[in-house]
Parts: structure tokens; sequence; C-alpha cells
């Protein structure tokens, strides 16, 4: 009985260190670059190419910015 008891709190013991003992690591910063891509309208052409309209295509050059600005930022 004394044995078991020892043996137990002996493993108890373990863990509690082992736990308190482990490396803290830094909370990662939440990720500034959650861009949303934008929805882009384009359209096939016979030739089998594509154009954007204009709106799309101005979508698209902002999002290019926002994502340039982001990763300089990093």
């Amino acid at each position: 009985m004394k044995n078991r008891l020892m043996l137990m709190l002996s493993c108890l013991g373990l863990v509690l260190v082992g736990c308190t003992s482990m490396a803290v690591l830094p909370k990662q910063p939440a990720n500034p670059c959650d861009l949303t891509p934008p929805k882009i309208e384009w359209y096939q052409t016979t030739d089998g190419g594509i154009y954007y309209t204009k709106e799309g295509a101005a979508e698209l050059l902002n999002y290019i910015h926002d994502l340039k600005d982001c990763v300089e930022q990093r």
C-alpha cells in the first residue's frame, strides 16, 4: 500500500515537473493579411483568351496592391 502511494506520488511529481518545465511558445500574432479575394467578373473571348470588366480589373489591382502592402509589413 505504501509502495503504491509512493509510486503514484512519484508519477504525479514527474508529470507536474514535466508540465511546468515545458517551453512555452510565444503567441503568434493574428495574421494581418487576412485579405478577402475579390469577386472578379471576366469573360472568355472566341480565341481562347479572357478579358476583365473595368470593375473586375480595378478590384484585381486593388487586391494586388493590398497583398503587396501586407507582404512588405512582414
